[in-house]
């Protein structure tokens, strides 16, 4: 992938997922050490992703909430839904698209990518174009994001669990037909999910470049 025009260009070492096991990682954390092996990408700073956590934080927050949180995982976060990809992040016509998006028929499933608590429920009017939408805290200053539902079951302040169903899709909002608007918060700034989720599984069809 060419690199992004406008990109920071800075010194830091390039990891890969397969460069290192969540085993690893345990083995180090349990042992109370830091471990020599390096950092997979998603626990490691990127050009345009802030880090998750580090070696230095992870071992106080406890192997225990790293499980919860999701980022003991080889992808910290499950894909929401099922159909067909159709726009990555970045720009788009003319404008910053902050999120992925995903098409299939108006009903179908969306589930939380990770398990967390839900800090909005609804329609937003300053952001009226999401439509009907949700939004997941799932600590460590991630968040992500659900628009253009149809419907939701969702509550401020309900608890979620990682792939329980939190809405439908639809076409609510500024939208051009029915799809999953699916965004990536950190410290309240959208940034590319796919850096957070795995390979698409058989449900989601096309083509997608993985970063």
């Amino acid at each position: 992938m060419s690199p992004r025009v406008g990109a920071t260009s800075r010194p830091r070492a390039v990891w890969t997922r397969s460069a290192v096991t969540a085993a690893a990682i345990m083995a180090s954390l349990t042992a109370g050490t830091a471990s020599s092996a390096p950092v997979p990408s998603y626990l490691q700073d990127a050009s345009d992703v802030p880090p998750i956590a580090s070696l230095g934080n992870v071992a106080a927050l406890g192997v225990v909430a790293l499980r919860e949180r999701g980022l003991m995982r080889p992808a910290p976060l499950d894909w929401p839904t099922s159909g067909r990809f159709e726009s990555y992040f970045g720009p788009r016509w003319g404008r910053q698209h902050n999120g992925i998006d995903v098409s299939n028929e108006r009903g179908t499933a969306v589930r939380v990518a990770a398990s967390g608590v839900v800090r909005f429920a609804g329609v937003d009017p300053p952001y009226a174009g999401y439509g009907t939408m949700v939004i997941v805290d799932h600590g460590a200053g991630v968040a992500t994001r659900y628009a253009h539902l149809s419907a939701t079951r969702a509550r401020v302040g309900m608890r979620v669990t990682r792939g329980e169903r939190i809405g439908a899709m639809g076409a609510t909002g500024r939208v051009t037909g029915t799809h999953l608007h699916f965004e990536v918060l950190r410290d309240g700034v959208a940034v590319n999910p796919l850096r957070f989720l795995g390979a698409p599984p058989a449900s989601i069809s096309g083509d997608v470049e993985m970063p």
